[in-house]
């Protein structure tokens, strides 16, 4: 989902649709285990348009913005 402009807009869009219309705090993304340089990458891509999304989407109502937190590999190499 990640790789692909389209799929990520849809989710992301989606994804806050779903936090509005059940009144959510917030969101939270589960990624494990990344397994590319590339994988890293498009993740990067998704939290940025993400809190891009969120802070557009706060813009325009008089919601609170959603909070964003992520469970995320790490490695120390």
């Amino acid at each position: 989902m990640a790789s692909n402009p389209i799929s990520r807009k849809s989710f992301i869009w989606s994804s806050i649709s779903i936090a509005k219309n059940y009144r959510f705090d917030g969101l939270d993304l589960a990624w494990e285990y990344p397994k590319t340089e590339v994988e890293m990458s498009n993740f990067g891509k998704l939290l940025e348009e993400w809190r891009s999304a969120v802070g557009d989407d706060n813009d325009r109502t008089e919601i609170p913005e959603l909070l964003l937190t992520a469970a995320v590999y790490y490695s120390s190499d």
